[in-house]
């Protein structure tokens, strides 16, 4: 057998074992999540939401405080950056992988 025959063999097993793995993910998912489950998700979600819009106003005011300004009222630029986060987060997340962070560590689906 030459080598490309055997890399070939090995990337279809590679596969399949990506295959297996998937379908067992899939399997451990609840498709049936309760009423809980689903507000304990959002609830994650949210969060996750408040501290990356919390982190992206300290970014922001380091960037306009080297330009010599400030943020003088950062509660409505955090309700800015979350609402716009907001928006964004669902699409952005179902599209892709189907599932959102908070629904991913409650594995619902």
């Amino acid at each position: 057998m030459s080598k490309k025959d055997e890399n070939t063999i090995k990337d279809l097993l590679n596969g399949e074992e990506l295959e297996k793995e998937i379908l067992e993910e899939e399997l451990e998912v609840d498709s049936n999540p309760s009423f809980f489950k689903k507000l304990f998700a959002s609830l994650l979600d949210q969060a996750i939401l408040i501290g990356v819009s919390a982190l992206l106003l300290v970014i922001f005011d380091l960037i306009i405080g080297f330009m010599g300004y400030m943020v003088v009222e950062p509660t409505g630029i955090i309700l800015i950056i979350y609402g716009i986060l907001n928006v964004l987060y669902r699409p952005i997340f179902e599209g892709k992988n189907k599932r959102t962070i908070g629904k991913r560590i409650l594995a619902i689906k």
